[in-house]
């Protein structure tokens, strides 16, 4: 694995003594870099990333619905399994952005001024803001929603396992770790625990004989 610092980049240069003190001149490398156009780079891939995840990048899927009573006996809605993946031709695109997090550092420092660190988020962790959000509607016969709810997000393979949620940088550490393969395909991104992927609702008898549709979406956190 790749990591660039910068703690030890200044090259030691030219040396004034005094009586009392000695100077070091450093070539400090930092000093001709343009760090905030540089940033600027990283912003546009993270970016561009995220319009491409929310226009098409994601596929919903579920393994049916059923009525079924809790251990009260009081009747719920629920959707079986629900998976969400991001779509193989994602990683293709952005496979050649896997050297982004050869420089560490860097970033860090984008992550820093783009003000969010993940794309999608468990929704427990309120704390981790995404840029992102994942969310399931039931609809009527009229097409209004009835119920919403957010489905939880969470990263893990190749070494990689984040409970938190899908952050940039879980991302790019995919690509960085997959990109001497070549081969991608759609990577689940939905609770690792099948039992948090059923999703119940509970609603009357009356208004489960109102239902429609479900619908999944890819919305913008605001």
């Amino acid at each position: 694995m790749k990591h660039f610092f910068i703690g030890i980049m200044l090259l030691l240069g030219t040396t004034i003594t005094t009586a009392s003190e000695t100077v070091f001149e450093i070539n400090n490398k930092l000093s001709n870099l343009d760090i905030e156009g540089n940033s600027v780079k990283y912003l546009r891939v993270f970016d561009q990333l995220v319009d491409d995840l929310r226009e098409d990048g994601i596929r919903f899927s579920y393994d049916g619905t059923m009525v079924k009573n809790d251990y009260s006996g009081v009747p719920y809605f629920l959707v079986k399994n629900v998976q969400v993946y991001i779509k193989k031709e994602i990683f293709e695109k952005y496979k050649k952005h896997a050297i982004l997090l050869d420089k560490q550092t860097f970033f860090n420092d984008a992550i820093k001024r783009y003000s969010y660190s993940y794309i999608f988020s468990n929704s427990e962790y309120q704390w981790a803001k995404p840029k992102l959000k994942l969310k399931m509607e039931i609809l009527d016969e009229n097409n209004r929603v009835m119920y919403s709810r957010d489905i939880k997000a969470v990263f893990t393979g190749n070494g990689i396992s984040n409970g938190t949620g899908v952050g940039f940088e879980n991302f790019f550490r995919y690509l960085s770790y997959s990109k001497e393969y070549q081969v991608f395909s759609d990577k689940s991104i939905a609770d690792n625990i099948s039992i948090f992927r059923d999703q119940a609702i509970h609603m009357s008898l009356e208004d489960m004989q109102r239902i429609k549709a479900i619908k999944f979406r890819v919305l913008d956190n605001k």
